[in-house]
Formats: C-alpha cells, structure tokens, sequence
C-alpha cells in the first residue's frame, strides 16, 4: 500500500485532489439544493395551513355568532308570528317592510361578494348556508344562465319566488325559513318575470302547499282556491 502511494506521479496525485474536491462541491450542492427545497414545502405548507386557519375561523363566525338580543315583539297581531322551527325571529313592523325585507335578503345573496353579516343573517333566518343556495340555484338553469352574466343585456335573470311573497303574505305567512325556502326559489329571465308579475301556477302552489307549507304546521286561508292570482298555465315559460 505505502508502495503504491509513493509510485503515483504528481499528475495522479492532483487529478485525485481535483475529483475529491469536485465530489466535495457536488455534496455541498445537492444538500444546498435538499434544504432549499425542503424551505419552499414548508413555507408553502404553512401559507396552505394559514388559509385553512382563516376559512376555519371565518365560518367559525358565522354559525356561532349570536344574534342580537331581541327588544320587541315580533308579531303583528295574534295571527301572524314571524319565529318558527328554532329559526330565529326577525324584528318587522308591518307586513310591508317584512316583503321588502324578505326579497333584500335574496337580492344580497345574488350579488358576488356577500359579507360576513350577510351570510350570518341567511343561516340564521333560514337554516341553509350561501353554498345551498347557489348550489339550488344553479340546478335550475336554463337557456345558458350562468352566475357571470346575470346582468348581461342579452341574457338578464333574476331569482324570483315561485309563491308570490306577497300572496303568502296575504294568507299570513311572512316567516323567512317558509318564504325564502329553497324550494320557493329559482331563476327566472327579467321579461319572463315582468309577464308573470303576481300570478302563481296552480300546480306549483299546490306542491309548494304539500311538501313546504302542511308539514310546518302551516296552511293557507280557507277559499285559497278562488284566489284570482292563480292561474292554470304558466303563461309566462312560453
């Protein structure tokens, strides 16, 4: 072994010092590589992990936030509550203001970025969160809707009520988890919605009436039936 160490030639011994220092530098260089990679997970695990947190504490508000004390009382007169079914009561003066409220509280959600008090008031006015809304929506497009061009000239819809808010209203139901149901919502074109104006189609008042209103509890007023705004054909869908 000393034999052979001492036959190498200074040509051999510098090459074997080159290549030991390149072996060296390419250590060096793939643990440098190792551990800048390794940073980059981490920071983008902790930018994920901080996003998480954010959407946690976020809805955390939302379904734990509590309402308001209530000061008043939220009836009209002895025939008509507005607070049903662990749904909380919305403070209302008169059956007017409760119509207006009730197509705002729709109207806010439709826009693209409702606020946190926003989605607050749907969950507890109705029980459903913005994602069930949209999501119920959206199954019932047609004629190429879309949450984009809602307001685009040519193809201009809104959500309309298919039970008249203020048909309910008059056989004394204005609470919002009834009205604002979504099984009372859909999307429907503008000039489609002007034609309709307050008529109901018949069959759906008599859906809505089974599956909604009976099993609440709640029914219509008696002589329902010869109501004018009821009609046979939905006139407007032609």
């Amino acid at each position: 072994m000393l034999n052979s160490t001492i036959s190498r030639t200074p040509a051999q011994i510098v090459a074997l010092k080159r290549s030991s220092a390149k072996g060296k530098a390419t250590k060096e260089r793939k643990e440098k590589e190792y551990w800048k990679a390794f940073h980059k997970n981490r920071i983008a695990a902790e930018k994920l992990a901080k996003i998480a947190r954010t959407a946690a504490r976020a809805e955390e508000r939302i379904l734990s936030k509590k309402p308001e004390p209530l000061r008043r009382k939220y009836r009209i007169n002895p025939g008509i509550s507005f607070k049903g079914n662990g749904v909380r009561a919305v403070p209302i003066e008169s059956i007017a203001q409760g119509i207006e409220l009730i197509r705002t509280r729709i109207n806010s959600l439709v826009s693209r970025s409702p606020n946190l008090d926003n989605l607050h008031n749907l969950y507890k006015d109705t029980g459903y969160s913005l994602f069930d809304f949209r999501k119920s929506i959206a199954r019932k497009f047609y004629s190429g809707m879309t949450w984009e061009n809602k307001k685009r000239s040519d193809l201009n819809w809104a959500v309309d009520h298919i039970i008249g808010v203020k048909f309910l209203a008059d056989n004394g139901i204005i609470a919002m988890h009834i009205t604002n149901c979504l099984e009372n919502l859909t999307p429907l074109l503008s000039k489609q919605n002007s034609v309709k104006g307050d008529f109901i189609f018949k069959d759906d008042l008599i859906k809505f009436r089974e599956t909604v209103l009976l099993p609440n509890g709640i029914d219509l007023k008696t002589g329902w039936e010869k109501d004018p705004r009821i009609v046979n054909h939905p006139y407007w869908l032609d």
